[in-house]
């Protein structure tokens, strides 16, 4: 890495992944009632749980809302399972959760796999590849998919999600929510039964048994053990935990943010439900951040741009375009 280089964190929303073809999560309410290419194994499962509480609820009554389901289906889950201690995945639900948020994942991954076919794909994989020669880029980044991923290997270079780059050729991505392509397992033995391939660990605590495996893309081919096991991701829900793989990701932004000549934010509309997220953005503007940063907020919404001018107040180093 070149100290010398201006150093820019880039802080992503789903807006921004929107400009590549990506759906809003109301728009992904009907992709995830059917079965994602990617996750053919639990099609039997997806099935059934469409028959049960909370799902069935919300598509009898024909409520599209994602955040609002996932919300409620948690909570149900954490009360259950607070009252029965004897429970399993199957009468508490968590297993149809779980489920149902791999069915998630693989639509998310369909649309990656859409997204290299358009114009903004081809113009910004150019843009970076022609900034890093002298600008050192960070992405702090509360999506799910891999957008970021396939762009940055477009153009050559690694993704590092938790630690710092000792190469020329290594970005740091931060994926503050997770990502479609961690798997949790508790074992450090994940292997797949064909090719006998291991996916790299990029996260363990192994006094809990939580080992968390980057496997690539695709869900219908989990390496084995991990059969039944989750996607590493903090669904968009209410009573968000930033826990164990999460907490360290958010202490390795604050310190890229230390760093930062430059923080743009683009496509995070500063969602209430993220009330850890604003306070951690806040606290980093006004305190890590080094005083001569330059911040931006850049988003199509009216209303997303005086939800930030409201949170950060006025100030000479923020600067919010309404860029529609």
């Amino acid at each position: 890495m070149n100290q010398d280089n201006p150093i820019y964190v880039f802080i992503l929303g789903n807006g921004f992944s929107q400009g590549f073809g990506f759906p809003g999560f109301k728009q992904l309410w009907d992709d995830c009632l059917r079965v994602s290419s990617k996750t053919s194994d639990i099609k039997g499962d997806f099935e059934a749980l469409l028959d049960r509480y909370p799902l069935s609820y919300f598509c009898e009554n024909n409520i599209k809302d994602i955040e609002l389901l996932l919300s409620v289906w948690s909570a149900y889950i954490s009360i259950y399972e607070k009252i029965i201690f004897d429970h399993n995945n199957k009468i508490s639900g968590r297993a149809h959760y779980e489920t149902y948020l791999v069915n998630l994942c693989g639509h998310l991954l369909e649309y990656g796999d859409e997204a290299s076919v358009s114009a903004n794909y081809f113009e910004f994989s150019k843009w970076i590849f022609d900034k890093l020669q002298h600008f050192e880029f960070c992405f702090i980044t509360f999506n799910y998919d891999l957008l970021l991923e396939k762009i940055i290997n477009e153009i050559k270079k690694k993704v590092i999600y938790l630690k710092d780059p000792k190469e020329e050729n290594e970005i740091i991505v931060r994926k503050l929510h997770g990502s479609v392509n961690w798997l949790w397992a508790n074992t450090p033995s994940l292997q797949r039964k064909v090719n006998g391939w291991k996916p790299p660990i990029i996260w363990s605590d192994k006094g809990k048994s939580i080992y968390i495996y980057n496997i690539n893309d695709d869900y219908s081919n989990i390496p084995y053990i991990a059969f039944r096991s989750p996607p590493v991701l903090i669904p968009p829900i209410l009573n968000k935990e930033y826990t164990g793989i999460f907490q360290e990701l958010l202490t390795l932004a604050t310190k890229d943010l230390r760093k930062a000549k430059f923080v743009i934010m683009v496509g995070y509309s500063l969602p209430n439900a993220d009330l850890l997220i604003r306070r951690f953005l806040l606290n980093c503007f006004k305190s890590a951040s080094p005083k001569w940063a330059q911040w931006v907020y850049v988003n199509s919404s009216q209303k997303h741009c005086e939800e930030a001018k409201k949170l950060f107040g006025e100030d000479s180093r923020l600067e919010i375009i309404n860029d529609s």
